[in-house]
């Protein structure tokens, strides 16, 4: 299945939190935030300043969640976008 945004969005695919920290200790379920700011870009609609594989920082509050085919997607608009990580 191909999701093709619309317009200024770009479809994002969420980085999975880490159980486990740099030092080797483990986050407890209370300790972990309820979304992650990073993300992965899986499809782009009229947006020119991502592309589609960036590794990318975006607003904490931003997008809408969604589930397809047991994967989870974050749509975002591109001005939600602050940061591509290199």
């Amino acid at each position: 299945m191909t999701i093709q945004p619309l317009g200024e969005y770009v479809l994002l695919s969420p980085k999975k939190q880490e159980e486990k920290t740099a030092s080797g200790l483990y986050r407890p379920e209370t300790a972990k935030e309820e979304k992650s700011q990073q993300a992965i870009v899986v499809s782009v609609g009229d947006s020119e300043s991502v592309k589609k594989g960036d590794n990318v920082l975006f607003k904490k509050f931003s997008g809408d969640e969604f589930t397809i085919d047991n994967e989870d997607f974050i749509i975002v608009k591109n001005e939600d976008i602050i940061a591509i990580i290199k």
